[in-house]
């Protein structure tokens, strides 16, 4: 599956598919920062993520870097469980602690 995105008053939804891979990293960068200046905030819909490597740990975390720096609200909504593993085993939960993130250990919280 792939990038998607859709817009409603000012607020940017991004899904960027099933890959955030070294494969998909360069296009998903484009596709995201497409978007950046004409929206007011953005939200990126993690829920289809299951492949991710450190290229799309490093794509996060600039776009987490590049709203705290650009008065951006970013959020990261709906992780997938690949996705929470990954932040958990790199110690990372803690940068993308949005209240909607669920640890793996305790899914009901």
């Amino acid at each position: 599956m792939g990038m998607t995105a859709t817009q409603q008053e000012g607020i940017v939804r991004l899904s960027p598919g099933s890959e955030m891979t070294i494969y998909t990293a360069a296009e998903l960068k484009d596709s995201l920062y497409k978007d950046w200046d004409k929206a007011r905030e953005i939200d990126i819909d993690l829920s289809q993520v299951d492949e991710l490597d450190s290229a799309g740990i490093q794509l996060l975390l600039q776009l987490k870097s590049d709203s705290k720096h650009g008065h951006k609200p970013v959020r990261f909504i709906d992780h997938s469980p690949v996705v929470l593993e990954a932040l958990e085993m790199l110690n990372l939960i803690s940068r993308f602690s949005e209240p909607r993130v669920l640890t793996t250990e305790n899914p009901e919280a």
